[in-house]
């Protein structure tokens, strides 16, 4: 394969944006999340010339492991999302990839990422590390970042199945990956380091926790969109002290909204369950036209959902990094879907008075795709109708806002019929 890299300045722009929110939500909560977000990519954008070793990895890597050996992580599918997120083209990268003959099928988040490898929008990797869960892509995006990188890489295998021999497999594989880490950077696994992370998880699993409790509340106070904002903390930043700073300021602001009576919409008329990400550059557009129609989406069960309490035990940090692992929601998605998957949806009905379901059906996502008509005829049995609407999360030209708020209207229209 031949590379035109380039240099790009996306990501000082994805720095800069970062930056001016903070900045915009000093003295609030939110601060810490976008100075968190604002130091993640810095640190990425300085690596080789601070003489740090970066490992990008794809989506469900514990990405604890990393912090722990003071190993700079770089997110592959989240960095992209997040440029779409905050209105910084993606358009080039996704042209650049279907040159390099990445098919419209494959998931946009990982065809953006062919793009912005061979175009020198994401800096080097000194290593790479790629799962088998969820996305099927994620192993190839690996080995295309192995190949512009030449680096070495880990292919983190997880069981299809959830039974104690799965568990100690899991274990196993985290032994062997932090092996390959340490031989490769030279680091060493500080396991202090690890159980310190492993407390503040701890912490953050049991705020996220309380904030859905928060939006059983009629009406409920959380906005929907920052939903997303669990998985860039899971995903990129577990563990982080920062993290717990702004989730605590979130559930005491959130407390408040609800001792006070107020909600994300007034007067809530519509609760909604979503099934999948919205589009990631249409977040603001559909967050105004269910405020608009006093709708608010209170419950995502595959994506921000704890499920029961649990406790982390620091003194045991690498099976408490496994056990996170497998309660991570989108989990319920891999293997059989069973009750695992099933039943948090049957049960948020009547938990958060959910009125109606949305699902945007990412057109490259193998994982939800199959799961829709599951979906749709529990959802049936409880009474509940659900919207599909078909959607890309990066690709802007597959669905335009318009679209999306005239299905998402008609919706409504058939809910307030009922």
């Amino acid at each position: 394969m031949i590379s035109s890299r380039t240099s790009s300045d996306k990501i000082n722009q994805l720095i800069k944006c970062m930056k001016f929110l903070a900045r915009l939500y000093r003295n609030q909560g939110h601060t810490h999340y976008y100075q968190m977000m604002a130091d993640y990519f810095t640190r990425v954008r300085d690596a080789r010339q601070n003489g740090d070793f970066v490992v990008a990895h794809t989506i469900f890597f514990p990405v604890e492991i990393l912090r722990a050996m003071d190993i700079v992580p770089m997110h592959l599918e989240f960095t992209g999302s997040l440029m779409s997120l905050f209105g910084i083209s993606t358009n080039d990268l996704l042209t650049r990839a279907a040159e390099m003959g990445l098919a419209p099928e494959i998931c946009s988040a990982h065809r953006l990422i062919g793009g912005a490898l061979d175009t020198g929008v994401l800096p080097p990797a000194d290593a790479v590390v790629c799962s088998n869960l969820v996305c099927d892509s994620a192993i190839k995006t690996g080995e295309l970042t192995m190949e512009y990188n030449h680096c070495p890489g880990f292919v983190f295998d997880y069981p299809f199945n959830q039974t104690e021999a799965a568990d100690e497999f899991i274990i196993r594989e985290l032994h062997d990956v932090i092996e390959f880490l340490e031989k490769v950077s030279g680091h060493k696994m500080d396991w202090n380091k690890l159980s310190e992370v492993v407390v503040e998880v701890d912490k953050q699993l049991a705020l996220i926790r309380r904030i859905n409790e928060l939006c059983k509340t009629v009406p409920s106070p959380f906005q929907p969109q920052d939903f997303l904002k669990f998985l860039v903390v899971d995903y990129m930043a577990t563990g982080m002290p920062v993290i717990t700073r702004y989730l605590e300021g979130l559930v005491s602001e959130l407390s408040e909204m609800v001792a006070a009576g107020k909600g994300f919409a007034n007067p809530e008329r519509l609760r909604l369950m979503g099934l999948m990400i919205p589009p990631w550059h249409l977040q603001g557009d559909i967050d105004a036209v269910l405020k608009e129609h006093g709708a608010v989406i209170v419950y995502y069960p595959n994506l921000c959902d704890w499920g029961q309490e649990m406790h982390l035990d620091p003194e045991k940090p690498l099976e408490s990094v496994a056990k996170k692992l497998a309660a991570c929601s989108p989990m319920r998605m891999f293997g059989p879907l069973d009750e695992r998957a099933l039943n948090p949806v049957i049960n948020g009905v009547k938990e958060y008075k959910i009125n109606g379901a949305v699902n945007f059906a990412h057109l490259g996502c193998r994982q939800m795709g199959p799961t829709l008509k599951i979906y749709k005829d529990i959802l049936d049995e409880q009474g509940i109708p659900v919207l599909n609407i078909d959607c890309d999360l990066i690709d802007a030209t597959v669905t335009t806002a318009d679209e999306v708020r005239n299905k998402m209207e008609q919706f409504f229209e058939l809910l307030e019929d009922r």
